[in-house]
């Protein structure tokens, strides 16, 4: 693309995109709305010490969120909260608690739950970049506040069989985001016994909403309905988030006209100017 052969690229790595704002002759263009949530964790709630809320809600305000994003963020990513909801999608509502990075709290919430001297935790990650180097950090991370963190690296099938089989304390993965929270999408993620619900999830409080949910065309309730997942979600900790990393395409600047269909490149009303 730099060399003009190629004139679009989509899916331009993060660590590239100081590249591509450096050079006069290429635009790069973000989607937010259609990016990645790097450090996207979930704790096992049946067994300890995760089977206490406190130490779940520990965790979540020891993710130094803006350090993350300073360190791996390629100056495209931002501090984020609410796992699987983005501004304006059904639900999204910034009052809800964020568990914000507070490191004296973390260690008043692990003093209640019986560990004064910290707790010591394993955290399950993928082998593969940039599992690894974010796994690296989270350690780091959460070891500073007195979450003792030894991080496990296991082959992608090999973590999959151990979070499904709850054989596991926390776990990390990368996710990606639906600007519409809806219950077809949703429900594979959060409820009880769902295919991708890595965390294991199972609060009959969620599923009786996500049904609910579901249930209805109103986008009014649905709002609504939403919203009180989201709160149940962030109050009993059950997962927790790191940065949003947006989806990035590139583009010389002589294409203009270019449109996007939620994430893919439309290019029937585009046009190279000479």
């Amino acid at each position: 693309m730099r060399a003009g052969a190629v004139h679009l690229v989509e899916w331009v790595p993060t660590k590239d995109a100081a590249a591509v704002r450096a050079d006069a002759n290429l635009v790069l263009y973000e989607l937010p709305w259609a990016g990645q949530n790097y450090f996207k964790v979930g704790f096992n709630a049946k067994a300890s010490p995760f089977n206490d809320v406190r130490v779940r809600q520990a965790a979540l305000m020891g993710i130094d969120r803006a350090g993350m994003a300073k360190a791996l963020g390629f100056g495209v990513g931002v501090p984020h909260y609410y796992p699987f909801w983005l501004p304006r999608t059904l639900g999204y509502d910034e009052s809800i608690t964020k568990n914000e990075y507070n490191p004296a709290k973390v260690k008043e919430l692990l003093t209640a739950a019986g560990y004064p001297n910290g707790v010591s935790i394993e955290l399950k990650v993928i082998s593969r970049e940039p599992e690894n180097t974010i796994g690296e950090f989270a350690q780091q991370m959460w070891s500073a506040v007195g979450i003792k963190t030894k991080l496990v690296s296991l082959e992608r099938l090999a973590w999959i069989d151990a979070v499904r089989a709850n054989n596991f304390q926390a776990a990390f993965w990368r996710g990606v985001f639906q600007t519409v929270v809806d219950p077809d999408v949703l429900k594979t993620r959060i409820k009880c016994g769902a295919p991708a619900n890595w965390a294991q999830v199972c609060d009959p409080d969620i599923d009786r909403l996500m049904d609910e949910g579901g249930a209805t065309m109103d986008p009014r309730k649905r709002h609504e309905i939403y919203r009180g997942v989201l709160r149940l979600v962030q109050e009993r900790a059950y997962l927790g988030t790191g940065i949003v990393m947006p989806l990035l395409m590139a583009y010389r600047k002589e294409v203009q006209g270019l449109r996007f269909n939620f994430q893919v490149p439309n290019v029937t009303t585009a046009w190279l100017a000479k």
